[in-house]
């Protein structure tokens, strides 16, 4: 248990330090237009791929014209990879990129019904959980779902939001099997600077752990920047 508490404090640990990075970013956009507002809703085309084709813009600029700002941030937390007990798996995790997770899976099949439900309740789509007075939605900004693969920009949400994925995973029969060859999960940010792996119990140990702030590598960067691009490019044209 005390480990589960550990990693569970680390996850929100790593969400926190993202999401106080994006409210900075936030309030120097708002500051630098005279319309605009962060974390707005978008429905792309069906070639979008994403769920129920919804998507989060970080910032909307709107003076003269509809300008979307993404949010590149400028650290990440790097630690030891901690492992614990989750369910009837061991989860590790390493590396956790909080705004583009991408968890690659052996469940046979998840329920529809459930991964909208999750992600309605998440991504909020009619702004049920809207409040005018807060400063930021706690919303995930887009999630995706393909042959054994799931992307997720957790954006603002709270932590519930990654445990609660994870749950709906290990209840539809990820990492259940006896060979974590066979049985694993594993949960990923681009090109693997993120992984987060399901596998089968027992796990002697865990590891230590020392959060250490790391900026992210220059070559990321620029792929993410021209990942941006593309995006904002089907936004703009897709707006009506």
């Amino acid at each position: 248990m005390d480990e589960l508490q550990d990693v569970v404090a680390l996850v929100a640990r790593v969400r926190d330090h993202y999401v106080q990075q994006f409210a900075a970013f936030a309030t120097e956009q708002q500051r630098s237009c005279v319309k605009g507002g962060a974390e707005v809703k978008f429905q792309l085309s069906e070639e979008s791929g994403l769920f129920e084709r919804l998507y989060c813009i970080d910032f909307v600029k709107n003076d003269e014209a509809v300008e979307p700002v993404e949010f590149q941030p400028e650290f990440v937390l790097t630690f030891d990879e901690v492992s614990t007990p989750f369910a009837s798996a061991m989860l590790s995790i390493r590396h956790l990129r909080w705004d583009d997770v991408v968890i690659g899976h052996d469940a046979s099949s998840l329920s529809e019904p459930e991964l909208s439900q999750w992600f309605r309740l998440w991504f909020d789509p009619d702004d049920d959980r809207h409040d005018p007075e807060a400063k930021l939605a706690e919303t995930i900004h887009s999630f995706s779902v393909q042959p054994s693969v799931l992307n997720v920009d957790f954006g603002t949400a709270r932590p519930d939001a990654f445990w609660e994925l994870l749950a709906l995973l290990e209840s539809s029969g990820a990492a259940a099997g006896a060979n974590p060859e066979n049985g694993c999960m594993d949960i990923v940010r681009g090109q693997r600077l993120a992984r987060v792996k399901f596998v089968a119990l027992p796990m002697d140990e865990m590891p230590g752990n020392v959060l250490r702030e790391a900026p992210i590598p220059g070559i990321w960067a620029a792929r993410m920047s021209d990942f941006v691009s593309r995006v904002i490019g089907r936004l703009v044209a897709a707006r009506p």
